[in-house]
């Protein structure tokens, strides 16, 4: 499985320290990657499943690359993260700025293209974008070659935590106001074949992730158990992360929340980002 060094990170790190997926009948054998390049191992079958982004997977199924999500992760992860004194009181204050984001594959990528758009804003064109992996981005905002970074925790905690940084938006408290629901940001992606092939397995993958999902939001602490696999290097970072994580985990999968997730699949649609939907509905019930 292709996972990341971030907040799915820890979530794959509370899966193995408490043997979820070896009591769920299904042994992980994770393959860290940056965010972009975890969605582009899946789709080059370099690994059976990973993270994967819905617009990504729309934008495969396009291109006859039949990739399906069969599980829930994680919801919307992006943070807007600005330098303390910078002037911005609003995302819209950025237009015509420079910004950096992970790669046009990753669901940050696509997650502000459908924001910036639902805002009346086209992420492509109203924007200077840089695109590059976490480090990279809070590399390019310390050194402000770029106003701001759009990446999750714990990039976007370790810079609060410093003092130098704060956080102007949150995309996902945007799209809720927008839409009145928090948005959907990955899933477990594979191909439809592999799901086929492999049915029970994919049940025994959603039933781990949910009940880890669960279990993080029952127990927070258990953050600070895998600390160090995702890099949290002091007390303030982890209690931070105790404090924001936990919601962000997806517990469930089923007819309510396949339905929010299509919902972006729509709007992508009706905002031209991508062409068309596919056929086959790219949300699978394992």
């Amino acid at each position: 499985m292709a996972t990341t060094t971030g907040t799915l990170g820890v979530q794959t790190a509370v899966i193995k320290a408490k043997n979820l997926d070896v009591k769920n009948g299904v042994d992980l054998d994770l393959k860290p990657f940056q965010p972009a390049e975890a969605a582009m191992a899946v789709a080059l079958k370099r690994v059976d499943v990973g993270i994967y982004a819905p617009i990504s997977a729309v934008t495969a199924n396009n291109e006859d690359k039949a990739i399906v999500l069969i599980a829930p992760l994680l919801w919307n992860i992006v943070y807007v993260i600005v330098a303390k004194d910078s002037p911005y009181k609003k995302v819209q204050d950025l237009k015509g700025k420079k910004v950096a984001v992970a790669e046009k594959i990753s669901s940050a990528y696509t997650s502000s293209q459908v924001v910036f758009k639902e805002l009346g804003m086209d992420f492509e064109k109203d924007f200077q974008v840089v695109t590059g992996p976490p480090p990279v981005q809070a590399g390019l905002l310390q050194k402000k070659d770029v106003e701001a970074a759009m990446f999750s925790d714990p990039w976007a905690l370790q810079l609060i935590a410093s003092g130098d940084y704060r956080q102007l938006a949150w995309q996902n408290d945007i799209w809720k106001e927008l839409t009145g629901q928090p948005m959907f940001f990955i899933g477990l992606g594979t191909y439809r074949d592999w799901v086929n092939q492999n049915r029970e397995t994919a049940r025994r993958l959603l039933k781990t992730f949910t009940e880890c999902a669960k279990y993080i939001q029952d127990h927070p602490e258990v953050i600070e158990e895998v600390k160090d696999s995702v890099g949290l290097k002091t007390p303030q970072e982890v209690e931070l992360a105790k404090k924001r994580m936990p919601e962000i985990f997806a517990t469930e999968w089923n007819d309510k929340v396949i339905k929010n997730a299509q919902l972006i699949v729509d709007r992508s649609v009706d905002l031209k980002i991508v062409p068309k939907a596919p056929a086959e509905s790219i949300f699978v019930m394992p």
